[in-house]
């Protein structure tokens, strides 16, 4: 399991990279720490004060983890996997922190016309900013986004 779990946490460390660099592209000092652990009872979340995201991978899924990983190498597919959905969502927080200031009149609106939601602190108008943002980078509409999230 070791072993695979290396695997997993290399190249979900190589995607958070390269993602981070397209997303900011020179707008921020850094990119924030990523910690991806084996952990079953964690949850994604980004630390603002220490700059931080903590991305746990349940011991159970490390085995399935190994087995999607794509022909080309890569943990990724048409279907988003957990680790991609929690990643961009906690990466979406470094951006609200990072680099909005205001909120949209997208965000607003995409924020009140959300009848899901998202639970818990900071999922505010500067939260709903940040996905209309950034949206257009994985080719999808603001409300398609959010819904992978």
């Amino acid at each position: 399991m070791e072993a695979a779990f290396r695997v997993i946490a290399a190249e979900i460390m190589s995607w958070y990279e390269e993602t981070w660099r397209a997303w900011y592209q020179g707008q921020a000092p850094r990119r924030a720490k990523l910690c991806v652990e084996i952990n079953d009872t964690g949850s994604a979340t980004y630390n603002k004060r220490e700059d931080a995201i903590f991305l746990p991978v349940r011991s159970g899924d490390v085995e399935d983890y190994a087995s999607i990983v794509m022909p080309d190498g890569h943990l990724d597919g048409p279907k988003w996997r957990i680790w991609k959905q929690e990643l961009v969502h906690e990466m979406l927080h470094e951006y609200q922190h990072k680099v909005l200031l205001t909120a949209s009149t997208e965000g607003i609106r995409l924020h009140q016309t959300d009848a899901r939601g998202f639970p818990g602190k900071g999922h505010d108008d500067l939260f709903y900013t940040a996905i209309v943002d950034k949206a257009r980078y994985f080719s999808m509409a603001p409300e398609e986004f959010r819904d992978k999230l």
